[in-house]
């Protein structure tokens, strides 16, 4: 049974190949052909194509718009303040201390990180958080984290951008 069917799906294969290659000669299916059934504006939901659809220079450009004011660049001052982790005394158990810094007087924060006393790459020391502190809507300082293991003091330092205005 098997073979039976094997043998009547190559021969029925085979046909079908032969027979559509042979109606259907290359190169025979071209515009003209297609005309009826070609996609065109009507047949294209709005808003459905994004610029990768379209060839390069296929899109025309529009007029160029008025131009805009001017760039101010702020002042940026950095602001910076640190912490004295301790000795961790218990075997594995991390000592974490939290520290803020905050913009002066008419600055807003803009960027902010961490950094530690000693980059050696045995030492196994954490930033748990750093993220902007935020007063009514405004960011004005970063406040961070930083855990250590270590058996010695490690200072961990935290940084804010500010820019005034």
């Amino acid at each position: 049974m098997v073979v039976a069917c094997v043998a009547l799906l190559i021969a029925l294969g085979g046909t079908s190949y032969a027979t559509a290659s042979q109606l259907i000669p290359s190169d025979a299916v071209g515009t003209e052909q297609l005309k009826d059934n070609s996609v065109n504006s009507a047949k294209v939901r709005d808003f459905s194509l994004r610029i990768w659809d379209f060839k390069t220079g296929q899109l025309p450009r529009g007029p160029a718009g008025p131009q805009g004011p001017a760039g101010v660049i702020a002042d940026l001052i950095p602001h910076q303040s640190s912490v004295t982790l301790p000795a961790n005394s218990a075997n594995g158990a991390y000592t974490t201390r939290s520290i803020h810094v905050r913009c002066a007087s008419g600055e807003r924060a803009v960027a902010g990180g961490t950094f530690w006393s000693s980059e050696k790459n045995d030492e196994q020391l954490i930033t748990v958080y750093s993220r902007p502190v935020v007063e009514r809507g405004r960011p004005v300082g970063w406040r961070a984290r930083g855990g250590s293991d270590l058996n010695d003091d490690r200072i961990f330092t935290v940084q804010v951008l500010c820019a005034t205005g």
